[in-house]
């Protein structure tokens, strides 16, 4: 949880940066055309059936297309490496992530493509060339929006893989249908919601990004100075830290539903995981699975003794400590960020649980969904109007 980097500010001009901003929209504009690409060797009519079919999972189907991966893959391989990178320097960690990205595709493609061929009519030529064929295929597309994400990067607007990855899940949002089953009372078993609880419905979500806001732009700084008594900061912040303990409390939390999904009858799958979840102790569990994956995230990337080493390697020590207790001064800093990191978590993936649940709100968007998109638009907002702490900061 430590950001070492300097301002954000631009470093183009306004011709360069509209240049930039035009790319990007083409670049993301030719990845969303990807998601529209029918899957080769599947019968196209056959899936325009089947996802117009109720109760047939429409919604899944409809991302059986070129890019029906995404960049799940790489996101996956990104928080796996962010926990266990350690001390190995950017380049090294950006081709293992590449590489596991590629492994992560290629599995998750294979079993995506003998799914597919369980599906009466939908194959037409089922078997290994089939499968063999859809994992390359997909694996290719993943690795192709890692590339054109890359892009996206280079020209400075902002990191192009987490862009592309919010605005898959703000696609995926279905925002005009949600609101309509609030309305109408499908979600909620025909009884309609009310105006007021619509507006605390409206409320509740604009202070929810607020906080996400005011967290993820939040700094804690110490003071710090050299033998020559020039002062400098030390500064701390999440800088997308969230992200990881968020995805990794939500993979633990799924692992009843695969159970159910398991092991349950057929067609008693999604109603009997729908009453485990809705359960008080397990919304408890998934507060404890919450604060216990964030202390082992921030244990695992924030060492007190090593960034006092590295301070007292670099002549510099905390103002107003003895450089015996740097160690235990900085430990007491992580500990009370990663206290509030592990509430405020909690409430931002838990809440949109407890609407589900408890208020029949039909939310398609999760906590750990919510807190890229909002990432996301902080990071562009950062890159085109500049931070304004433009202080030196120093790298624990």
């Amino acid at each position: 949880m430590v950001d070492a980097t300097q301002s954000k500010a631009r470093a183009f001009g306004p011709q360069e940066w509209q240049r930039g901003l035009w790319l990007a929209a083409l670049i993301l504009l030719a990845s969303r055309i990807g998601y529209q690409v029918p899957l080769p060797s599947v019968d196209p009519e056959m899936l325009d059936r089947l996802r117009s079919t109720p109760g047939f999972g429409g919604a899944a189907l409809s991302r059986v297309s070129l890019f029906a991966l995404g960049l799940t893959p790489f996101v996956s391989a990104w928080v796996v490496m962010e926990i266990f990178r350690g001390g190995r320097p950017e380049p090294l960690v950006a081709l293992y992530r590449r590489r596991l990205t590629l492994a992560f595709a290629a599995l998750q493609a294979w079993g995506i493509a003998s799914a597919l061929e369980g599906v009466r009519g939908l194959v037409p030529e089922p078997g290994f060339e089939f499968r063999l064929t859809t994992m390359l295929t997909l694996a290719a597309s993943t690795m192709l929006l890692v590339w054109l994400g890359e892009q996206i990067t280079r020209l400075g607007v902002c990191d192009g893989i987490w862009l592309l990855y919010a605005a898959d899940i703000v696609a995926q949002a279905r925002v005009t249908a949600e609101m309509a089953f609030m309305f109408d009372g499908e979600f909620r078993g025909g009884v309609p919601i009310t105006p007021v609880e619509a507006t605390a419905f409206l409320a509740l979500l604009v202070a929810l990004v607020a906080l996400i806001v005011l967290v993820e732009r939040a700094w804690r700084e110490i003071p710090i100075e050299a033998k020559d008594g020039t002062p400098r900061m030390l500064s701390f912040r999440l800088d997308r830290a969230t992200i990881i303990p968020a995805f990794v409390a939500s993979w633990i939390m799924m692992i009843p539903s695969v159970l159910v999904w398991l092991f349950s009858p057929s067609g008693t799958d999604v109603s009997l995981y729908a009453i485990i979840r809705s359960q008080p102790l397990v919304l408890l569990l998934y507060a404890a699975v919450f604060a216990l994956v964030t202390y082992m995230v921030t244990a695992a990337r924030l060492s007190p003794h090593r960034i006092s080493a590295g301070l007292a390697r670099q002549k510099l020590s905390i103002s107003g400590v003895p450089p015996g207790q740097t160690a235990a001064t900085l430990d007491r800093v992580s500990s009370r960020t990663t206290a509030i990191t592990a509430a405020y978590l909690t409430v931002i993936c838990l809440l949109p649980e407890v609407l589900i649940i408890f208020a029949g709100v039909p939310l398609s968007i999760g906590g750990p969904s919510l807190l890229v998109v909002v990432i996301v638009a902080l990071d562009i907002l950062s890159r085109t109007w500049g931070d304004t702490r433009k202080d030196a900061t120093l790298t624990p």
